[in-house]
């Protein structure tokens, strides 16, 4: 949605006086007290418009769900995803989530990673886009064409503020959430019963059996579709996004000493998509506060997503990814001139199937990318199992610092920016997720991790903080 200038700039003006909230807050002046001064002492804050997902009417009450980024327009294509997900969700917990329009709620993640289905739970989907159900009996009061939100380094509050309020509206061209298509082979089918119905009105026996025909027919086509795969991004189209990462402005870079603390915060920014992804900080050693249940979730994604029981196990992996890592076998289909260089006789029909994927998204992708590509996903991989395991205990911090030394100083010996890095970490995820998903759930993991790092090229950390041009021996002088 396109909001206007002007009427946001007004806006503004208005959340600074205390007139504006006791208006909106007629009814409640204690509560007019503690917004404005909310608002007006938070460390961050802003204005921002809001996409209408879905809406409807529970019990009487209408409701809308709002979808907002706080780092500029939603993307067409999450929107669209968001709306499918959002539009799933049984209205039980559509109401579970609804609040009134006109009051400041919290936007708070599961800390134990529960996975209830609410809204809150999509928060982890969707870098830096935060979701909101209003309700009313009026459907003035849920009219929210903007979101106010204050934010600090701990918190988020959100504020859909209606458009009564603010005397503007949704613009007519708003995107909102429509029902999926049609299920066709659900609709024939229903044809095809009423069909046999009609025939065989006076021979219930002849119906039952034409329509388990039928029901198998349908079946069967259903079996062999491929849903989804229209939504797949074209590999001209994946090439075309990692020139557009290699096109964003950053810092110039900087040159330091081995020791230099530097050295460790640059290494630990390596895993910044992995942090975001996961809902870490990206700065920091340890990636998190202790608490058990904050521990409990690190140890979950060490044990479920890598295997990593213990100490050995990490080192082990880490060991692996240092030397050999996925980049070993990319770089054999990167020297390869066809697929079956990359096939031997002991793979079965599922693993010539993915030395076949594999080799094709190295052979469509060798226009941006190298021999040394792939180094950027194992060594950023590497950075974030390192930061878990000096969480966890399973790494000291000395032993922690040394492996991120060694990782940074292998990073910026092949990579020359943030923006070479980053095309390298989203195509080392393109081939890592092509071969084992569908192609629509490829582009869109990898979509949405090309958004965590357009973020972070152009809001973020590597918006800030300088690439490492060189690290220069003892007896050099610092010229940083």
């Amino acid at each position: 949605m396109i909001m206007h200038e002007t009427e946001i700039e007004e806006l503004e003006e208005k959340l600074k006086d205390y007139a504006f909230y006791k208006a909106v807050f007629s009814d409640n002046q204690q509560e007019a007290s503690y917004h404005y001064t909310e608002y007006t002492e938070a460390v961050n804050r802003g204005i921002v418009p809001n996409v209408v997902l879905r809406e409807g009417k529970l019990k009487g009450v209408l409701y809308r769900v709002l979808a907002f980024s706080l780092n500029g327009v939603i993307p067409e294509d999450v929107r669209i995803r968001a709306a499918r997900l959002v539009g799933e969700l049984p209205e039980a917990v559509i109401e579970r989530e609804l609040t009134e329009p006109k009051g400041f709620t919290y936007v708070y993640q599961d800390e134990e990673g529960e996975e209830e289905e609410c809204l809150s739970s999509l928060y982890q989907s969707f870098n830096g886009i935060y979701f909101a159900a209003v309700a009313s009996e009026r459907e003035e009061e849920i009219c929210c064409p903007v979101t106010v939100y204050v934010a600090d380094e701990n918190e988020l509050q959100i504020w859909p503020v209606a458009g009564k309020y603010i005397h503007i509206g949704y613009e007519k061209e708003d995107w909102e959430y429509e029902e999926g298509e049609p299920d066709l082979f659900g609709l024939f089918g229903s044809m095809m019963d009423q069909a046999i119905e009609a025939k065989y009105a006076q021979d219930p026996g002849m119906q039952q059996e034409l329509k388990q025909r039928a029901k198998e027919l349908m079946q069967s086509f259903e079996a062999s579709k491929e849903p989804d795969d229209w939504a797949a991004m074209t590999f001209e189209e994946y090439r075309e996004v990692l020139r557009e990462v290699l096109s964003f402005p950053e810092p110039d870079p900087v040159r330091i000493r081995e020791r230099d603390p530097y050295l460790i915060r640059f290494a630990v920014l390596l895993a910044a998509p992995a942090a975001n992804v996961y809902g870490y900080s990206a700065e920091g050693l340890e990636p998190d506060a202790h608490t058990r249940a904050k521990e409990g979730r690190a140890w979950n994604y060490l044990k479920e997503a890598w295997g990593i029981e213990n100490r050995e196990d990490l080192i082990n992996t880490l060991d692996w990814l240092f030397k050999s890592g996925q980049t070993e076998d990319y770089r054999l289909y990167y020297e390869a001139e066809s697929p079956e260089d990359m096939i031997s006789d002991d793979m079965d029909a599922q693993e010539r199937k993915i030395a076949a994927l594999e080799y094709t998204v190295v052979c469509e992708m060798k226009e941006v990318t190298d021999m040394n590509t792939m180094l950027a996903w194992d060594l950023g991989r590497a950075v974030m199992l390192t930061r878990w395991g000096c969480y966890t205990g399973l790494l000291t911090r000395k032993e922690a610092e040394q492996m991120l030394r060694d990782i940074a100083l292998g990073i910026v010996s092949v990579f020359h920016s943030w923006g070479e890095y980053a095309a390298a970490y989203l195509f080392g995820a393109l081939y890592w997720s092509y071969p084992d998903s569908t192609k629509a759930e490829a582009s869109e993991y990898f979509i949405d991790l090309f958004h965590v790092i357009q973020n972070l090229l152009t809001a973020g950390e590597w918006s800030r903080i300088p690439w490492i041009e060189e690290v220069l021996e003892p007896n050099v002088p610092d010229i940083r």
